[in-house]
């Protein structure tokens, strides 16, 4: 089982246990208001069981962790990735925090020990991110990480009845300090 540590999170794969806290942060309108709030019981299910298998670099399927405060030992979030091409990528990056864990730093330190993995362990090259127009925080946070805004797709996505833009981020091995 895959686990990271950081100074206040231990981020590891998901397990059975874990689901009541995926419903919870799947079914949170603050958190799935830039996701894809319209995610019905079984579609939350169908995504967790996508997300319970072992993950190795030649898989398809996401990476997903648990992140978990040190502290309390309480999951404040999900985070982890999906590579496009196996085993090379590029990962996909994507995560999601308890709206009372935001603005804490912790998804900052989350993406930095996922990056860590995907590009000293992994040996990947490069990591993107795609972020809902509007979503403010998540630019911020992966602009802050190093990644760069790479494109703008208009009107590439349909959440509650309106068609959204998609911004694609990325951030290559050799961009890193």
């Amino acid at each position: 089982m895959i686990e990271l540590r950081t100074q206040r999170l231990t981020l590891r794969q998901l397990i059975e246990t874990d689901r009541d806290f995926f419903f919870q942060l799947n079914r949170l309108p603050a958190v799935m208001r830039h996701i894809d709030p319209a995610r019905s019981d079984a579609v939350i299910e169908r995504k967790f069981q996508q997300r319970m298998p072992s993950w190795t670099p030649e898989v398809e399927h996401w990476l997903a962790l648990a992140v978990i405060e040190r502290t309390s030992g309480r999951p404040i979030g999900l985070h982890g990735f999906k590579l496009a091409s196996p085993p090379l990528g590029p990962a996909e990056l994507g995560y999601m925090f308890l709206p009372d864990s935001q603005g804490q730093g912790f998804a900052q330190e989350a993406t930095g020990a996922v990056l860590d993995f995907a590009f000293d362990i992994c040996g990947l090259h490069k990591a993107t991110a795609t972020v809902t127009a509007g979503n403010h925080a998540s630019e911020k946070l992966l602009q802050r990480m190093g990644f760069r805004l790479e494109g703008r797709l208009r009107a590439e996505y349909r959440m509650d009845g309106a068609w959204h833009d998609d911004l694609k981020y990325g951030l290559l091995a050799t961009d890193r300090c």
